[in-house]
Parts: C-alpha cells; structure tokens; sequence
C-alpha cells in the first residue's frame, strides 16, 4: 500500500468533467477501486507514481484517481495493484525526450503542469509530421503547458476542489 500523504501531484487541476469526477468518487465510497483501469489500447493503466532520488514521490498519472480515493476511501492510501512506482531523475523531467513522446518538460519540484495539454501536444505531433524539430517550439511555448508550483499545488487542495463546477488550474 500507499499513502497518499506521501504523494505530491504534477498537475495543476482536472480535465475531466465534474460528473465523471462525482461518478469516481462514488465508485471509490462503494468500495471500488483502480486495479482494472486500461488505456485506449487495452493495456493496464495503474497510477504512475515516480520516485526521486531525494524521496519525493510525485503523480506522473493518475491524479484524478488518487484524488477521488483520498476523498472516497476511509484510508488515505492506495492499495497494493492500483500504482507502480517509476525510480526517476529531475533531469528526466526537465529535458524533452521527442522520441519518448515526452513533450512537456518541466521541474515537479518547482513547476506543475496544465490540466489539459492536448493542444500543445498536436501541435509537437504537427511539427515531428512535417519533419521540423519540435525543441524550438517546446521551449519557447512552456507557459501553454506548465505554470510555477504554489503552496496550494497539493492533494489536499486539489480534494477541496475536486466536486467544484469549472476548477481553475
């Protein structure tokens, strides 16, 4: 198991919809879980929690989950099959990897990302389908992407404001 207490989030809100968000919520209440969440393709798609060599734990995918169990589950941790855990670097994180369609780097330590970033993402995918490098535009676009962490960029926030209408990121 997991705790939640442990875990900081990437990401500064949601993307999806206040009624898909209630429904998780519930699912959790009612004694569900995420063991059996799958991907478009049909492959299993746990919570990816990645740990740093100075300990820190963040949520690389999976927030909406891990916020609808820490306000649906009577303890605050994720069950053993719900997550795996990814041993990661900061210079990981902070230098785009094109070929690992890894298009959004950003410090978790200092930086979260935007809730929906699929726009930005097509426009990488457009540049790598006319054969341009992307790096320029990475850079030079971050703010479409990722924003400076606040003190309020925690779990804890994100729960308080997870059965709002229209979060803010």
């Amino acid at each position: 198991m997991l705790e939640l207490d442990a875990l900081v989030p990437t990401q500064s809100g949601f993307r999806l919809p206040l009624a898909t968000r209630r429904a998780m919520t519930e699912h959790v209440r009612g004694g569900g879980d995420f063991r059996e969440v799958r991907s478009p393709s049909g492959r299993p798609a746990p919570i990816v929690v990645d740990r740093f060599p100075d300990g820190r734990q963040f949520v690389r995918d999976g927030q909406h989950r891990v916020t609808a169990v820490r306000l649906g589950r009577e303890e605050p941790r994720l069950w053993t099959g719900e997550y795996r855990i990814c041993d990661m670097t900061y210079p990981m994180y902070t230098t785009a990897d094109v070929a690992d369609s890894w298009f959004t780097p950003f410090d978790p330590r200092t930086e979260v990302r935007l809730p929906d970033v699929a726009e930005f993402k097509a426009g990488v995918a457009a540049l790598l389908a006319e054969g341009r490098d992307p790096h320029p535009f990475i850079r030079s676009n971050r703010w479409r992407y990722c924003r400076a962490r606040r003190p309020t960029d925690t779990f804890e926030s994100l729960a308080r404001r997870w059965l709002v209408p229209d979060t803010e990121g």
